[in-house]
């Protein structure tokens, strides 16, 4: 009985003790230049709150992304947007900033770009 209560108490520590998986990220944006983001966030819950909460105004979450690099584009206060997810931040913004070109942009510069690690 008590090799059972120590190979529980073992495992309860390790659980307890073991670093969380931090892989979830969340852009939110707003009017003109607004944008929150948040990185390496344990969940779409708590990244979509930081994100919002360092968005100014009225911010929505316009994109979740995980265990990958995210870039987020924007031309200018009211122009164009974009964003993407790639494996790596160079493709990420490589990817926003087409997408930002293809919504109307003329330049299209990366705002903000973040990876997750697991």
């Amino acid at each position: 009985m008590k090799k059972y209560c120590f190979y529980a108490l073992a495992l309860a520590a390790i659980a307890f003790i073991a670093p969380r998986a931090f892989a979830k990220g969340s852009l939110a944006i707003g009017h003109g230049d607004s944008y929150g983001w948040a990185v390496n966030m344990s969940s779409y819950d708590e990244s979509d709150a930081s994100a919002l909460e360092h968005c100014s105004g009225e911010c929505k979450v316009v994109y979740r992304f995980e265990n990958t690099c995210a870039a987020y584009s924007k031309d200018g206060p009211e122009g164009a947007t974009g964003w993407a997810h790639a494996p790596t931040r160079e493709e990420a913004e490589k990817l926003a900033r087409e997408e930002c070109l293809s919504h109307g942009g003329s330049e299209c510069p990366i705002r903000v770009w973040g990876c997750d690690t697991n």
